[in-house]
C-alpha cells in the first residue's frame, strides 16, 4: 500500500532557525509516525538539515531574496507578477515529479504560487499561517495600497483550508479583511498542541514564589514588552511572583 505524500513549504528570511521554521519538521515527523510521506521543501539550509537530522525528506525550493514591496517598491510588481509566473511553473514540475496528494504552504511568496500550481493538477491546497497574514493583508482592502497582499488573498481563494494558531490571529485577520466573506469562512484556529502535566505538580509550589518563564527571541514582534507589563500589574496583586 502507497503512503499518502505531503509536501510541506516553508521558506523565510530568518538567518536563525526559529519555531516557525522548526514546525514544518515537527509537523512532518508527527506525519511520518502516522503513515505519510512527508517532503519538506525550503531554500534555507538550517531548515533542510534539521529535516534530514530528524530523518525527512527534503527538496531544494526557490526563493527570490527581495520580500519588501511597498512604498517605491511597490513601483516594481510587475517584476514580482513575473517571479510568480516562473514560481507558478517551478511548483506545477515539482508536483508532476513529486505526486503528492496535499501541498501544505506556509509562506508568502509559496502561498500564489504553490497554491496556482497545485490547483491547476487538482491537489489539495492547506495553508498554515505562521502568523504572517495579518501583516501580508494590511491595507488590502484598498484599490492604491498593498498589490502583493491583493495577490495573496487571490490565492486564499483557492485553498482549501487556512489554519491559525490562536483565536487572537484570527481576531487580527479579521481587521484586514471581510468577516464571512469566502476566504475568512475558510480560516480556521488549530492550536499548538501542549501536554497536560500540571497533576504531577499539585502542591509542589506550596510555600514557594510561583515563576513564569518566557522563552522566544527578545524581540518586539514576540511581544516581550507585552508580557512585561503583565506582569508588572500582576505583580502589584501578587507579590511573590517571578518572571524569567
Amino acid at each position: 500500500m502507497n503512503k499518502k505524500r505531503i509536501i510541506i513549504i516553508r521558506n523565510s528570511n530568518n538567518d536563525n532557525l526559529g519555531s516557525s521554521d522548526r514546525f514544518p519538521v515537527l509537523l512532518a515527523s508527527e506525519l511520518a509516525s502516522n503513515g505519510y510521506e512527508p517532503i519538506v521543501v525550503s531554500q534555507s539550509s538550517k531548515l533542510l538539515s534539521f529535516a534530514r537530522e530528524n530523518n525527512i525528506k527534503t527538496s531544494r525550493g526557490k526563493w527570490l531574496k527581495r520580500q519588501n514591496w511597498s512604498g517605491k517598491y511597490a513601483l516594481l510588481f510587475p517584476v514580482y507578477f513575473i517571479w510568480q509566473i516562473i514560481l507558478t511553473i517551478w511548483y506545477w514540475g515539482l508536483f508532476i515529479k513529486k505526486q503528492p496528494s496535499i501541498i501544505h504552504v506556509q509562506s508568502r511568496d509559496d502561498f500564489i504560487a504553490a497554491t496556482i500550481a497545485g490547483r491547476l493538477l487538482g491537489k489539495k491546497v492547506v495553508w498554515t499561517d505562521p502568523e504572517e497574514l495579518k501583516d501580508i493583508w494590511k491595507n488590502v482592502d484598498r484599490w492604491f495600497r498593498n498589490p502583493v497582499g491583493k495577490f495573496v488573498y487571490f490565492a486564499a481563494k483557492f485553498a482549501h483550508k487556512i489554519t491559525v494558531f490562536s483565536e487572537n490571529e484570527r481576531t487580527l485577520i479579521n481587521e484586514d479583511i471581510a468577516a464571512g466573506g469566502q476566504v475568512w469562512q475558510k480560516i480556521k484556529v488549530v492550536y499548538n498542541g501542549v501536554i497536560d502535566i500540571a497533576d504531577q505538580y499539585k502542591n509542589s509550589n506550596k510555600d514557594k514564589s510561583f515563576k513564569f518563564c518566557v522563552i522566544s527571541h527578545l524581540t518586539i514582534d514576540k511581544g516581550v514588552s507585552e508580557v512585561i507589563n503583565a506582569f508588572n500589574k500582576l505583580s502589584k496583586e501578587y507579590k511573590d511572583i517571578k518572571l524569567t
